[in-house]
């Protein structure tokens, strides 16, 4: 994938991520990482009562921003992107997901 096929989160926020920005991070990283509508990350990334997966990648991205120093949007999004490709790779690599 090619930086004219990603998705941009282009505002700016502070390290108390609030519901819009997490929805736009969620709709993001769905987009650019093609993960499909499903449920399969809910049980490993959310509360377990999410709907879906975006849903689910919304709860992680809120826990993951918590407690993070203060980066660019466009950071951001690269940060949450590497450590999710890398989760669900290692979800895969034991069987618990797909």
């Amino acid at each position: 994938m090619n930086n004219n096929d990603r998705f941009e989160i282009n505002n700016n926020f502070n390290t108390s991520i609030d519901d819009r920005t997490a929805e736009k991070l969620a709709q993001a990283i769905v987009f650019n990482l093609q993960i499909n509508d499903g449920i399969e990350l809910v049980s490993s990334l959310g509360k377990g009562n999410e709907n879906n997966n975006q849903e689910a990648i919304k709860y992680w991205i809120k826990n993951q921003l918590l407690d993070k120093e203060q980066l660019k949007p466009e950071e951001t999004l690269m940060l949450l992107e590497e450590r999710l490709y890398h989760m669900i790779n290692d979800l895969k690599s034991r069987h618990q997901f797909y």
